[in-house]
Formats: C-alpha cells, structure tokens, sequence
C-alpha cells in the first residue's frame, strides 16, 4: 500500500492531522467517527500527488477528486439519484459551512469505497460517475 497523508480540514486538534497512514482500517475508522460529529470535510494526499477531498455526515458523504498541484480538473462523485430530498448539504471547512449540491452526495458507504480504491490506487474510483466542476 502507498502512503497516505491525511487532513482534517475541519478539526485542527484532531490528532491525525498531517498523518502519513498506511492502513486502510485507519482511514475507514476515521471516517467513521467524523461521520458521527457535524457535517465537515477531511483530505486524502497520495503520494502520486492526486487527492481526495471527502465531506462527511451521519448519512451522506461527498468526494472531489484532484491534484495537489491545483491544476484542473476538479471532479466530483456524482449521485444519479439523489438520496435527500434538500437541495444542498453544508459541510465545514476551517469553521466556514461550505454547500454542495444534492447530486454530488453519495451514501456514506459508497464515499468509503471510493476512499478504499484510492488508497490502494491513488486514482479515482469507477463505481461512480464523475462530473469536473
């Protein structure tokens, strides 16, 4: 497996912050328990200078995948059926709530196996559609 770094972009205490992880238990585990707090986002850097910028809530997650360079293109996970009925989902970045339209929430589920892919991969995951924004 390749090294990870990863960032809460909402939690600047947390512990993890700046990590290089290995395992993807850890990851999943992380996930997990910023599932249980507010709606807010963390980061996944893969050495091949890709990354994954994950919302995460109690039921829905969003994922934008990118380079750490800035270049373009940004893509986000699409969701074809939207499991909400809201228009826009917040998530919070550094204290500032941050909406993400309905389309591009996935189930919480589906952000962690696209999370999973990437850590083994550093590439964006095909169980998804991707739209660049």
């Amino acid at each position: 497996m390749k090294v990870i770094q990863f960032f809460d972009r909402q939690h600047k205490n947390n512990p993890l912050n700046g990590s290089q992880l290995t395992s993807e238990s850890v990851i999943h585990d992380e996930l997990e328990r910023l599932g249980k707090g507010d709606p807010c986002f963390c980061e996944l850097i893969h050495q091949n200078g890709h990354s994954l910028l994950i919302g995460i809530a109690s039921e829905v997650a969003c994922v934008q995948f990118s380079r750490t360079d800035g270049s373009l293109p940004y893509l986000m996970a699409v969701n074809d059926d939207p499991i909400q009925e809201a228009d826009l989902v917040d998530f919070a970045m550094n204290d500032t709530p941050s909406p993400v339209p309905i389309q591009f929430c996935v189930a919480v589920a589906i952000a962690k196996s696209i999370a999973t892919e990437f850590v083994r991969t550093g590439l964006r995951s095909r169980i998804v559609n991707w739209r660049e924004v």
